[in-house]
């Protein structure tokens, strides 16, 4: 015979599956105890006792209510089981923080600024090919055309009139990617080397990186 408990603390047995009392009475909206009661212990055939925390009182057998929530007790317990929040594997959970760390170097830090000759210049990885690609095509013509300029953060034009002041643009953008990659090896390596889900969910991958602007 199978039970159905409602207990002082308001959780709900059916058998030994336990539902919060919260999360029953969504799947069960009328159900409640009498007024005055605390808790209720169900038995099939054999008893089915109400208690105000110091008395215990009868009520009938069989219960036709009781009986309907004992033989749902897999759909219930199924429920509440799809309810509750996943826990990631370990691996998973180094995969998810490590693609957090990677998107925060990407568009926090290598997104950032680069200062070159006291000009503060975007650090992008579209800003970096798209100089690199105008320096490759300027060097082939052995000069920067008349009028050549770089925007700075403010989109103010700032007269770039040598190859070389372009270089040094874009050699300080390529030495703000490489340290970024670099701490972004060195928190790749701590987070592989946790041993538990919450700790590589803790874990701080906002620390170590190169100032910006740079």
């Amino acid at each position: 015979m199978g039970t159905f408990t409602h207990t002082p603390d308001n959780d709900i047995y059916l058998n030994n599956s336990r539902i919060p009392l919260s999360f029953f009475v969504t799947i069960v909206p009328t159900y409640a105890l009498p007024a005055g009661y605390t808790s209720r212990f169900y038995e099939q055939t054999v008893c089915n006792v109400l208690s105000d925390g110091s008395t215990g009182t009868p009520d009938t057998i069989p219960w036709a209510a009781g009986d309907t929530y004992i033989a749902n007790e897999v759909a219930y317990a199924a429920l509440y089981a799809a309810s509750l929040p996943t826990i990631p594997s370990l691996s998973a959970a180094k995969l998810t923080r490590i693609y957090q760390m990677e998107q925060y170097a990407l568009n926090t830090i290598k997104s950032g600024y680069v200062i070159v000759t006291g000009d503060t210049f975007f650090s992008d990885l579209s800003t970096l090919q798209a100089l690199t690609n105008q320096d490759l095509t300027y060097t082939r013509a052995m000069a920067l055309p008349v009028g050549y300029y770089v925007n700075d953060v403010t989109y103010t034009p700032v007269v770039v009139a040598a190859l070389a002041d372009l270089e040094a643009i874009i050699d300080r953008i390529v030495g703000l990617h490489y340290l970024t990659d670099l701490q972004a090896d060195v928190h790749r390596a701590a987070i592989n080397a946790l041993v538990t889900v919450a700790a590589v969910q803790a874990y701080d991958y906002t620390t170590g990186w190169p100032t910006v602007p740079y």
